[in-house]
């Protein structure tokens, strides 16, 4: 649960002083007991005006005190924040409750940026192991994409669904430029990016520099829902250049065009041909009816050993 707040408008003089964000809690009036409570400034040089975050432990609580500047309750168990870990080499690892979850690889040596391993409540990774010796190499944990990205009207687009092979000046890689804030908390972990969609240079033929066609603003979000998972993922794409042109499928491929923008490898027996099964909000059912197609919602779901693990 989320609401936006202004805390000047509730302070006195004396509280705003020593008002501190990460002291803000919640409490339920009927039981006094605490509620995982995170509170996010949206400016750090203005600490009172931000997004409160809360986890509802159950559909009992009806009523909730906001009190600042409290320490935690101490004959209370709090559960463990989500945390992350920059192990250095381009991941960051992502726990909840001290248990590793998922990893965001952010390193230049792949063709995007992705979440890999995604690990369900049972300690199962959902998404395929890396490296694969088996078809689609590309596709690696979550991550987003698209097959048809042009910077110019009437011209082929640019390939970032594939592998992002150097020198193929028809492919292109999604790269990292920086974290603009991390975030831990009690509530969720939350990293946001700065990424370029930049067409590959051409190091043969003509050996020109490739476009950068994309600028993007990336949001992840990683809830503390344990033992369920729930990872949100948001983007904003801009243009680089005058005029971007998405799935335009000049050169009448078809397929390229369904590519993206969120893919999503899951383990192989949950594939779609082996034990896995696709649904979605219109009634599509399997890869032929989903693949491509737009929906509210989409369920791929199916045993990655025995037992039921779902990805929605």
């Amino acid at each position: 649960m989320e609401l936006k707040l202004d805390f000047t408008e509730y302070l006195t003089t004396k509280k705003k002083e020593n008002f501190e964000p990460s002291l803000v809690r919640m409490i339920d009036k009927a039981t006094g007991r605490p509620v995982p409570t995170q509170f996010s400034p949206w400016k750090k040089e203005d600490p009172f005006r931000g997004t409160l975050s809360w986890i509802m432990l159950n559909e009992a609580q009806k009523e909730l005190e906001v009190k600042v500047n409290s320490k935690r309750h101490t004959s209370y168990r709090y559960p463990e924040e989500v945390k992350m870990w920059n192990r250095g080499d381009g991941q960051l690892e992502i726990f909840i409750n001290g248990q590793h979850v998922t990893s965001y690889v952010f390193n230049q040596a792949y063709e995007r940026p992705f979440l890999y391993p995604v690990i369900g409540p049972d300690g199962y990774p959902v998404t395929r192991s890396i490296p694969t010796l088996g078809d689609h190499p590309h596709h690696k944990g979550i991550s987003l994409a698209l097959g048809d990205v042009s910077g110019e009207k009437g011209k082929p687009g640019i390939n970032f669904w594939a592998l992002g092979t150097i020198g193929d000046p028809r492919q292109g890689r999604v790269i990292h430029k920086r974290f603009t804030h991390l975030e831990q908390g009690p509530v969720f972990a939350r990293l946001e990016e700065e990424n370029v969609w930049k067409q590959n240079d051409d190091l043969e033929g003509a050996k020109r520099k490739g476009q950068v066609l994309l600028n993007e603003l990336r949001t992840i979000t990683v809830w503390n829902v344990s033992p369920a998972r729930i990872i949100d993922i948001r983007t904003i794409l801009s243009p680089a250049v005058d005029e971007v042109i998405l799935n335009a499928d000049v050169e009448k491929k078809q397929t390229a065009k369904e590519n993206g923008p969120l893919v999503i490898r899951v383990a192989d027996n949950m594939r779609g041909t082996v034990e896995g099964t696709i649904v979605n909000s219109e009634g599509g059912r399997t890869e032929k009816e989903c693949w491509g197609r737009q929906a509210r919602w989409v369920d791929y779901y199916g045993p990655v050993v025995p037992g039921d693990r779902s990805t929605a």
